[in-house]
């Protein structure tokens, strides 16, 4: 390891914000977008989000609309039904630059599923018979005996990292990566193979 941080340029950084994030997912740190307070993206956000056909989640093209209810679904003040809050977030919210928050949102999504596994075919074909929720839940409920409601309100940078552990247990020859550090490695290799190669028509 030490090695590989000497050699490859930038290699250790990503390393070491890869550890920094995952030790940080268990402490709940307070975090924030353009000062507006969020909770850590759970599994039950990411459902509400998804049933609401938020563009951050289900993908399309991203309005201020989007934003605004991302903030608020992921704001620890979030109550369906209280329209007093909802209206007083929306308020601040649209004061915010848009292409900026959509970005610093985007980049919690992406930390929250760095550590995702890698999706598995269903007899050949992508088609599922049931949601992804679903799956987790009773994968973490049968490993832990933890409760379901406790597995929908668990950061989903914790649930992918249970996930990891309790595969990587199961299936010991299961391969593993790092979406950051892999990255900064595989580009490096990448770029020594065209150097090599280079110098070799030379």
């Amino acid at each position: 390891m030490s090695d590989l941080r000497q050699l490859i340029p930038g290699y250790g950084d990503a390393v070491e914000s890869e550890r920094m994030a995952r030790v940080a997912s268990f402490l709940r740190a307070p975090d924030a977008i353009g000062g507006i307070a969020i909770e850590p993206l759970s599994v039950r956000h990411i459902l509400i989000l998804e049933l609401a056909g938020n563009a951050f989640v289900c993908g399309g093209h991203l309005l201020p609309a989007d934003v605004v209810q991302f903030l608020w679904v992921c704001s620890p003040h979030f109550k369906p039904g209280d329209n007093a809050a909802r209206d007083a977030l929306v308020k601040r919210a649209g004061l915010l630059p848009f292409d900026d928050t959509a970005k610093s949102i985007l980049a919690r999504i992406s930390a929250a599923f760095a550590d995702m596994p890698a999706t598995r075919e269903h007899n050949g074909t992508t088609e599922s018979y049931w949601h992804w929720a679903a799956s987790l839940v009773d994968v973490l409920a049968s490993q832990y005996g933890w409760s379901e409601q406790s597995i929908l309100d668990l950061p989903m940078s914790r649930a992918f990292q249970y996930l990891r552990i309790i595969r990587k247990r199961t299936e010991p020859d299961l391969p593993l990566f790092n979406p950051m550090s892999d990255k900064v490695k595989s580009d490096w290799l990448a770029e020594q193979n065209r150097k090599d190669a280079s110098v070799g028509r030379n």
